[in-house]
């Protein structure tokens, strides 16, 4: 009886998490380039469940024009490498922005690339081509490099540069409700064999007493 009480606490915590990434996943449904987990779900062999893996949806999702230079997406695998005082850090985020020393940076400041537009120039004569490389009135003034997930770089053929687009988030919603419902009511059945578990051990122990 101790077993099936303690199997059934489990699943809940385990039916919790899900629900919440479920949670998760829909408040991020208009975020630009979120990408959606996925909870892998596993029986154990004495009963109840656990959580196996927890899986990050890679692949491209649909994308939008943006209008902006500096708005770019990877059509292929890879991150963009970032710079700044903590060191290197890694995103598939393509919103980038000109900052007053004429770097290219994201929204925290991070470094994408240096230098680009020098003082005095109009930022509309930069251009940005599909292998990454910036030119300001033709003139070349860097290249960004796309990066696995162990910081190596990744072959220019393997990927596309997209400038003046964003990638939408991937979030499925109508898997999500699917997904909640099955979820809440194997909660809600896993709610009730505990209770009825500790009524019988309330039972039990008002007899013994």
């Amino acid at each position: 009886m101790m077993q099936g009480l303690y199997t059934g606490a489990n699943a809940i915590s385990v039916y919790k998490n899900s629900l919440i990434n479920t949670a998760n996943n829909v408040a991020n449904i208009n975020t630009p380039y979120f990408k959606s987990n996925t909870l892998q779900l596993n029986e154990m062999e004495q009963g109840g469940v656990s959580i196996s893996s927890i899986r990050q949806n890679q692949d491209l999702s649909y994308t939008i024009s943006s209008g902006r230079t500096l708005d770019f997406v990877i059509d292929g695998s890879g991150q963009f490498r970032l710079e700044d005082n903590n060191g290197t850090s890694y995103t598939r985020n393509g919103v980038f922005y000109l900052d007053a020393e004429g770097d290219v940076v994201d929204s925290g400041g991070r470094k994408l690339l240096e230098d680009v537009v020098k003082p005095g120039e109009s930022a509309e004569s930069l251009s940005v081509g599909e292998d990454g490389s910036f030119t300001v009135d033709g003139e070349f003034r860097g290249k960004i490099d796309v990066y696995d997930s162990y910081g190596n770089k990744i072959p220019e053929n393997l990927y596309m540069l997209r400038s003046g687009m964003l990638e939408v988030s991937d979030v499925d919603y109508a898997r999500e409700v699917v997904d909640m419902i099955v979820t809440k009511n194997a909660f809600s059945a896993n709610t009730s064999s505990v209770r009825t578990y500790d009524d019988m051990l309330g039972l039990i122990v008002n007899l013994v007493g």
